[in-house]
């Protein structure tokens, strides 16, 4: 019997974990025993992990572990033989010997790099970031497996000709309906969270109102720049919407999100902050829109703005570069550019024959990031050099006098 090892870090990841096993179970014949391996992608917010303790209801696991957050933080600076004894502990908690096959959504996080080295001979399978986004970060990765094949619901590339390299499978629709049904019906953290929007009229207010998506707080360098880039965003629907419905990025510190709001409240402003419901910033943002019909959805950084649109038709509003770019970490300016990557698959959509990728990353970014890359190394080594040199000679100032930038 063939034995799985299944990695989830998010509610979101085991439905779509879950869309893939069922894709891969209608296909392949011979039963399995299924393990999941779930990771803390580095919180240690509790409700968070139970909140995808919860969602794993939906499959029938053999074994499941929580892996700390401790363990990990410890397999990204172990040494070989220190990885060997991680690997023994997994193994040994999970109370199994050889794996056969591991499936998760890419390969460069540590507890999908511990799935991945559980067994030297296993295959490899991603499921993609969000809804299918496949970057090429595995491919520079030296301490797992390379995936061997991936099965994504909506794919595209986040990096020059992945999917050239990589074999896919595209998993129908249906696939993820079905998730997203067995969810509601299973989760007891959906089901607390629908009573309470049953019994406050929710879906009421909701029916024309306009969700926003607020992103995650590290893309920005502060606070102050995060509150500005959303108030700056969210300014041309004031006028046209009485209230806003607020959902913040399910990793995001509950302090920040209310800071959001006092500065939107601040500037008179009705926001209705749906983390506010119990158990709903945990729950995915398809199936929350699943019971709550929105006459909109504002956006700029989030992938359920494509998953939204592909699912309910839900009318998205993606966010203005040119309103966010000031406000950006450095890291976050660069390529690939997500708003691009979104609108561009959002256009395809409606005409996707449902296997072609829905983006491809464009060739001239490609070079020219390369391109980039390599000058940047030049500059190093040249002043690598230079700096030896002037040691050599004995010069004082070596900075000053050839990198400092005349004022």
């Amino acid at each position: 019997m063939k034995k799985r090892i299944v990695v989830v870090q998010g509610t979101l990841q085991m439905l779509v974990a879950v869309s893939a096993l069922n894709f891969i179970k209608d296909r392949e014949s011979g039963s399995s025993e299924d393990y999941l391996l779930v990771g803390s992608l580095y919180s240690n917010d509790e409700m968070f992990a139970n909140a995808v303790l919860d969602s794993g209801k939906i499959w029938n696991w053999k074994k499941v572990l929580r892996l700390p957050v401790e363990l990990e933080k410890k397999w990204e600076v172990a040494k070989p033989h220190e990885k060997s004894e991680i690997l023994n502990t997994v193994r040994h908690l999970l109370e199994v010997d050889n794996v056969d096959e591991c499936i998760c959504s890419r390969t460069t996080q540590p507890a999908n790099e511990i799935g991945t080295c559980l067994n030297d001979n296993l295959k490899v399978s991603i499921y993609g970031d969000g809804l299918g986004g496949v970057d090429g970060w595995f491919y520079n990765c030296k301490h797992c497996k390379k995936p061997d094949i991936s099965y994504l619901l909506l794919p595209h590339e986040e990096h020059f000709g992945i999917l050239k390299k990589l074999p896919y499978y595209v998993i129908p629709k249906d696939y993820f309906v079905k998730a997203i049904d067995q969810y509601i019906k299973m989760s007891d953290f959906f089901k607390f969270c629908y009573d309470f929007i049953s019994q406050n009229h929710i879906q009421l207010m909701a029916k024309n109102s306009m969700l926003f998506l607020s992103t995650w707080s590290i893309i920005t360098p502060s606070l102050e720049y995060y509150l500005s880039m959303h108030y700056e965003s969210l300014k041309p629907f004031l006028d046209s919407h009485k209230t806003i419905f607020i959902k913040s990025h399910i990793r995001e510190d509950r302090q920040i999100h209310e800071a959001l709001l006092k500065k939107l409240e601040s500037h008179s402003i009705s926001v209705f902050d749906l983390c506010s419901i119990p158990y709903l910033q945990y729950i995915p943002v398809e199936v929350i829109l699943k019971v709550l019909s929105f006459e909109k959805v504002f956006t700029f950084l989030s992938s359920s703005c494509i998953s939204l649109n592909w699912l309910y038709g839900t009318n998205v509003i993606l966010g203005k570069r040119d309103n966010i770019q000031p406000f950006l970490n450095d890291y976050f300016k660069k390529e690939p550019d997500p708003i691009h990557i979104f609108s561009s698959i959002l256009k395809k959509l409606p005409t996707w024959d449902n296997k072609t990728p829905l983006y491809t990353y464009p060739l001239s970014q490609f070079l020219r990031k390369k391109i980039i890359e390599k000058l940047n190394y030049y500059y190093f080594l040249v002043k690598k050099n230079i700096k030896l040199i002037a040691k050599k000679l004995h010069l004082n100032n070596i900075n000053r006098v050839f990198f400092q930038v005349p004022k």
